[in-house]
């Protein structure tokens, strides 16, 4: 019962994104949620049933990223600075440590939202996030900008 509920959540859920990023109530376009809403809920489904979506939040990792929004305007702001000083920038691939984990729940919630969170700013992005090696392969445009070295 609780599964189907849930499900029901997502559903619903979806449905009203699709309407909201459609910004219309067109009766094709409802359906075409509609339609797309149980695709995705099935695609979810099968993902829960191969025990893919398994992780715990981590909240001293998530607390580490309070300071997401200032990075984005700086690096904004860094980033056009150079883009008027027309010099040509050429970013760098970074290997740096990470505690990415093992299989454990809260690893894979860590390595998804620092990939997520990381991502969000125009100078660095996560690339990719190896377990075994436990290190992060970043891109940076400016790796003397602040935080130009770390993915979160």
């Amino acid at each position: 019962m609780r599964r189907i509920v849930s499900l029901a959540a997502w559903w619903v859920s979806l449905v009203l994104l699709w309407i909201a990023f459609v910004g219309t109530t067109d009766s094709q376009e409802v359906l075409a949620g509609l339609g797309a809403a149980v695709v995705a809920v099935a695609a979810l489904e099968v993902v829960r049933a191969q025990g893919l979506l398994r992780f715990r939040v981590d909240r001293r990792w998530l607390a580490r990223a309070w300071t997401a929004p200032a990075q984005i305007v700086y690096d904004f702001v860094l980033l056009t600075s150079l883009l008027f000083r027309r010099r040509r920038v050429e970013g760098q691939y970074l290997t740096v440590d990470f505690p990415a984990g093992d299989s454990h729940a809260q690893y894979a919630w860590r390595r998804a939202w620092v990939t997520t969170v990381g991502t969000m700013s125009p100078n660095v992005f996560v690339v990719e996030i190896d377990s075994e090696e436990k290190t992060a392969l970043l891109h940076s445009l400016d790796t003397g900008a602040w935080k130009g070295t770390q993915p979160l």
